[in-house]
């Protein structure tokens, strides 16, 4: 996401960012709870999230990033500048949040 972001590669930070929402939650499900949504319908992903004990604001802003996954990969119309800059923010803050909770317990 960042490397695209540098290129100026706007979609593909987008995507990466999208893709980065779910491979980050598919690790906290799996680690909390021994499963990952295995669907096309990645609203199972924010129902698996929803089992665990994190802030509402974490499922908000999956459910904001992994509702643009359609419209980056198969509408005709591109992100604006800003859309891209909010969705990897969400994406940044999100992994950040999923890599505290995975972090070791001292």
């Amino acid at each position: 996401m960042e490397a695209a972001l540098e290129r100026g590669n706007s979609e593909g930070a987008a995507l990466a960012g999208v893709h980065c929402v779910i491979s980050a939650c598919d690790a906290l499900t799996v680690h909390s709870l021994g499963l990952r949504s295995k669907g096309q319908d990645h609203r199972e992903a924010v129902r698996l999230l929803s089992r665990l004990s994190i802030p509402a604001s974490l499922l908000t802003q999956v459910r904001g990033v992994l509702g643009l996954k359609t419209l980056i990969e198969y509408d005709d119309r591109s992100l604006s500048a800003q859309e891209v800059r909010t969705l990897c923010d969400r994406a940044r803050r999100i992994l950040a949040t999923v890599e505290s909770q995975l972090a070791p317990r001292k």
